[in-house]
């Protein structure tokens, strides 16, 4: 379960919020948070926490939106970032761990090149000695 949580990587489906002013452009705006897996499981409350608290250190403080996309163990969501959301730095994504070896091996369906995802950070549980 640990290795879980430490092999979970963020990336935000985004370039940089161009020459606009960070706070003005998330000002009264959603950060939507999306995981490619049900509701339930171990990286479904990693996005929820993700979610809640990563608004926080965002300059702005948008209202942070979580959900669940589904679909072959988060494929249909990294294909929805690399494809369909905007690359304005309104949403973010929760990647399993083991995603992008979908492309590395040549995976029917893969329509994202991993590489162009921004790693921003992974979530890690404190341990107690």
């Amino acid at each position: 379960m640990r290795a879980l949580y430490a092999a979970t990587v963020f990336c935000c489906a985004s370039a940089s919020v161009c020459a606009q002013d960070s706070d003005a452009f998330y000002k009264g705006k959603n950060l939507n948070v999306l995981v490619g897996v049900s509701a339930g499981g171990a990286y479904d409350a990693t996005m929820r926490l993700v979610a809640r608290h990563i608004v926080r250190f965002i300059p702005g403080n948008p209202t942070p939106i979580p959900q669940n996309m589904t679909g072959a163990t988060g494929l249909v969501m990294a294909n929805y970032l690399a494809r369909v959301a905007p690359k304005d730095g309104s949403y973010l994504g929760v990647i399993q761990n083991g995603l992008p070896t979908f492309q590395a091996v040549g995976m029917p369906g893969v329509q994202f090149d991993a590489r162009s995802f921004q790693w921003i950070g992974r979530s890690r549980p404190r341990t107690i000695p």
